[in-house]
């Protein structure tokens, strides 16, 4: 029995050995699979890590790339909207202006559809040699006009001229009128004195003697001498006798008339 159990035992052991090394040879197997596995799974990483690197270094530049694109995409953006508020701006300022002239052009067509009422039939291409026409007539009528204003201020001239003519010669027939009716009334040497050589005469300021009348002293329609006036009254004037103008022997007397030499005086 014992010598079984021994036999069992030795067997165990042998199994056991043997076990033990084909364990040892699965391990060491297994061991050089791991750092295979390991080797690979190391270059596999490295090159993942090499080739993300990589990768992330061209993302990263294509991300700036694209950074800088929206930038100027953003600028040009912003520049296009810029121009295009300037455009609609000024589309506003143009559309502004022809709200007034559309205003006009709908006045100017009332006016021709109310003109082509009142005048129907007209033919609106014959209107400008029509107008042309009436613009001459209008220019020769002007001119017409202008020629008869110069004769009529020529006229006008004239006219006033000849009035003053007229004037001047009223009034020298009516001193002329005033003269004849002074000389009319017959003014006669009242007093003489001859060593003075003065003369008093019966008219004065009331019959129209003034320091600019020239008197002359008459005899029988004749011119007896020149008197100076020197002093005038309201009924009587005296006066020099001017010598120098009497006849030789002459003299002035008493009752001699007295005239003005000039009627208009």
């Amino acid at each position: 029995m014992t010598k079984v159990i021994l036999i069992l035992s030795l067997l165990t052991l042998l199994g056991a050995g043997g076990l033990a090394v084909v364990n040892r040879s699965a391990f060491v197997t297994t061991r050089t699979d791991k750092d295979s596995i390991n080797k690979e799974i190391k270059k596999i990483k490295d090159d993942y890590d090499k080739n993300y690197e990589q990768q992330f270094v061209k993302v990263d530049e294509e991300i700036k790339t694209n950074a800088t694109g929206l930038q100027l995409a953003n600028s040009k953006e912003e520049l296009t909207s810029s121009t295009l508020r300037t455009v609609m701006k000024e589309l506003e300022i143009e559309k502004a202006k022809e709200e007034p002239l559309d205003m006009e052009i709908a006045e100017a067509q009332k006016g021709m559809d109310e003109f082509n009422k009142k005048f129907p039939g007209i033919d609106f291409d014959a209107l400008p040699g029509k107008i042309a026409e009436m613009e001459t007539q209008q220019r020769e009528l002007k001119s017409e006009e202008d020629a008869l204003r110069a004769e009529t201020a020529i006229v006008a001239k004239k006219i006033e001229t000849n009035s003053g003519v007229i004037t001047r010669l009223q009034e020298k027939q009516t001193n002329r009128v005033k003269g004849v009716a002074r000389n009319a009334s017959q003014p006669l040497v009242t007093a003489v004195n001859d060593e003075w050589g003065f003369v008093v005469i019966n008219a004065g300021k009331d019959s129209g003697v003034s320091n600019n009348s020239r008197l002359l002293a008459t005899r029988g329609g004749q011119v007896v001498c020149r008197l100076k006036i020197v002093k005038i009254e309201g009924r009587l004037t005296v006066a020099n006798i001017d010598r120098s103008t009497l006849s030789a022997g002459a003299t002035v007397l008493p009752g001699d008339q007295v005239i003005f030499q000039n009627l208009q005086d």
